[in-house]
């Protein structure tokens, strides 16, 4: 079992790395795999694979990123702790399959990364036409 936790850790480093490159909010969760659309609060909406039968797959990073939380329903690694947590029933059977379903929806989320570049260059244009039109209104005020 300790070869399937090590390959746990392993597979949470590579989603973290990942969602540093798709720019995922930090003090906030980002959903990367939920059971019913979220509210559009969470930035990884874009990123957000939608599957009720599957468990939940979502990062947290508290204040930076070295500081996260990776959850796979209720397998969670905690990288500020180093730690792990896992259901007290857990096998290593199920821990197989866990471990199986994370490294499918892995190079999924990988395959967003030129998607992240567009979504990136949309929200800074979004908030150069934001500051442009609060110009314009101070300008007006004169």
């Amino acid at each position: 079992m300790k070869k399937q936790i090590n390959k746990l850790i392993a597979l949470a480093e590579q989603y973290v790395e990942t969602a540093k490159i798709l720019g995922f909010n930090i003090d906030t969760h980002n959903y990367i795999r939920s059971e019913t659309k979220k509210d559009v609060w969470i930035y990884s909406a874009h990123y957000n694979l939608i599957d009720p039968d599957k468990p939940e797959i979502k990062l947290y990073f508290g204040g930076e990123w070295k500081t996260f939380c990776f959850y796979y329903g209720d397998v969670e690694v905690i990288g500020y702790k180093g730690s792990i947590q896992l259901p007290y029933d857990i096998t290593a059977k199920k821990l197989d399959k866990v471990i199986k379903d994370l490294e499918e929806v892995l190079p999924i989320l990988q395959a967003f990364e030129s998607k992240a570049v567009e979504i990136a260059e949309n929200k800074k244009k979004a908030e150069i036409d934001e500051l442009e039109a609060k110009i314009k209104k101070l300008k007006e005020v004169r």
